[in-house]
């Protein structure tokens, strides 16, 4: 199935730690996906950012993740970019993560990559590929520098938790090697926590690389075959296997799950397809 996203304006609650050892010290995060409106004066940044974090704050927020893109023109291309958004700059990103702690959350730094295929629906992040080895390392290439980039942020700035990757199922299933090399680079400069934000359906089962990271990231948009009008008790029920599946996978890594990304549209019968926007 693929996944979308709500790319600009909406906020997902994100960070439910669902199982932890016996000897770790459990922290219930609540949370949101903050992301950036692509207008001036509105987007991270901006005053109006200041103001909308001050209501998150009201509201219990207590993590924020902060979600920089790069762009690629196809799911094959081989060509990633980033920092070429004008509305976008660093020094926004900084002054979001400034704002953040001042006002007392702490904050997570996500990368997302975007392709212009993915507005036909068609494809998504979970569809990116190359169809060469030559085009594969020149990706790969980009995307390090990519995430390199914003994670010497977050090591320069006190990021607490640094996202490696989203959704990038074809590329953790084929190149695992990879990543880990990617995580070792990051932890020789920066000392806050790691993870990666895994699609729901098969991709956590597919990583192989969780045990150098600190927790499972996991998005969590399962499907419930229920009608419109289901009651609480019945969501519930339906959302019972999938706990018990996330909370054997946890024990069986000895890894806390934290769901990255989670919500629901104000739709009717919204959970047999909540990926969907």
């Amino acid at each position: 199935m693929k996944s979308k996203y709500f790319i600009f304006t909406l906020l997902f609650l994100f960070f439910l730690v669902i199982e932890t050892p016996a000897h770790a010290k459990r922290e219930f995060m609540t949370g949101v996906n903050y992301a950036h409106i692509h207008r001036g004066n509105s987007g991270y940044g901006s005053t109006k950012s200041l103001d909308q974090k001050r209501r998150l704050i009201n509201a219990n927020v207590n993590w924020i993740a902060i979600t920089p893109f790069a762009y690629q023109k196809t799911v094959l291309s081989p060509d990633i970019a980033f920092n070429n958004d004008r509305s976008m700059t660093d020094a926004n990103v900084i002054k979001e993560i400034e704002d953040a702690h001042e006002l007392g959350m702490k904050v997570a730094i996500k990368p997302h990559v975007w392709s212009s295929d993915f507005w036909s629906g068609d494809e998504w992040h979970g569809t990116i590929r190359q169809t060469s080895s030559q085009d594969h390392k020149k990706w790969w290439k980009g995307y390090r520098n990519y995430v390199l980039h914003f994670a010497h942020l977050a090591a320069d700035y006190d990021v607490e938790l640094y996202i490696i990757g989203t959704e990038l199922v074809e590329m953790t299933r084929l190149y695992p090697d990879e990543w880990r090399a990617l995580i070792r680079d990051i932890r020789k400069f920066y000392k806050g926590q790691l993870s990666y934000a895994a699609h729901w359906n098969n991709e956590p089962h597919q990583i192989k690389f969780w045990d150098d990271l600190d927790f499972i990231g996991v998005g969590v948009y399962f499907p419930m075959n229920l009608p419109d009008g289901a009651t609480t008790k019945e969501l519930i029920q339906a959302w019972t296997p999938y706990r018990n599946a996330m909370s054997d996978f946890s024990k069986k890594h000895g890894k806390d799950i934290a769901f990255l990304e989670v919500g629901y549209r104000r739709a009717d019968g919204v959970w047999r397809s909540p990926w969907e926007y």
